[in-house]
């Protein structure tokens, strides 16, 4: 098909995987507790983004969403560790 595709997904998600873990280990230090309660709100509001937005407006795609992972990671990262 196109030969090109494949290297350069391999590559993107590389990139990605690089830059996100850094930032996910960090915001995970605040437990689990944390993470069970508010992961998978943070997680229903990107399928919701998924399923309202980027079919839409395509241009919103892969860049969008990749900005919504990082926000949240972010948001997790803030909340306070719960006791």
């Amino acid at each position: 098909m196109l030969p090109g595709v494949v290297p350069v997904a391999f590559i993107g998600a590389t990139i990605t995987a690089i830059v996100m873990t850094p930032i996910a280990a960090w915001s995970v230090r605040t437990g689990a507790r944390n993470l069970c309660l508010y992961g998978p709100i943070l997680w229903i509001g990107l399928a919701a983004w998924l399923v309202a937005v980027v079919p839409r407006n395509p241009a919103y795609g892969e860049y969008s969403v990749l900005i919504l992972g990082f926000v949240g990671l972010v948001f997790l990262g803030f909340i306070p560790a719960r006791k």
